[in-house]
């Protein structure tokens, strides 16, 4: 489990850029010109993750599957953007952002629908698709307004945003 793993040995996981970084490094590598979202995965570490934020001094905003999580940073940094992950379509889909006090709803593809959208729109928040892998998925939320799609393929979602734009 990785809340239990410490740093020395995360850090020996072999991946292409390098060493898995901490969220000070990721920031510190970021352009400022790019927004960071960033996912908590754990419970009490709202604090440090605000402090990292606010010392890099760059645009973020965290999110949580825990809508408590999402609740307490927003308490601690009202400036920094809250979100909520799910993975159900509630009766009411911006009761629990409401709940949260997040801007953002970042649910699961299959659950999205203009619907859902229009009126996360209307209530002034944001949907995030995730994990969105396929193009034709993408255009159909693209085309329905969606307003970030979260994936495992970046370069193939970009293209497909790029050749969108032009």
């Amino acid at each position: 489990m990785i809340a239990t793993t410490p740093l020395s040995a995360l850090r020996e996981i072999p991946i292409p850029d390098g060493p898995i970084p901490t969220l000070s490094e990721l920031l510190t590598q970021t352009p400022n010109d790019r927004a960071v979202f960033v996912e908590v995965k754990a419970k009490g570490i709202e604090e440090a993750v605000v402090s990292v934020i606010r010392a890099a001094a760059k645009q973020c905003a965290v999110h949580s599957f825990d809508h408590r999580v999402a609740r307490r940073i927003r308490d601690v940094a009202p400036e920094i953007p809250a979100g909520i992950l799910q993975t159900s379509y509630p009766i009411d889909p911006v009761r629990p952002m409401r709940d949260a006090g997040a801007r953002d709803l970042w649910q699961h593809w299959e659950l999205i629908d203009s619907e859902l959208i229009e009126r996360v729109h209307a209530d002034g928040g944001q949907v995030v698709a995730w994990t969105v892998n396929d193009d034709d998925v993408a255009r159909r939320l693209a085309g329905w307004g969606v307003d970030g799609i979260c994936t495992d393929v970046p370069a193939a979602m970009r293209a497909l945003v790029d050749d969108a734009i032009a």
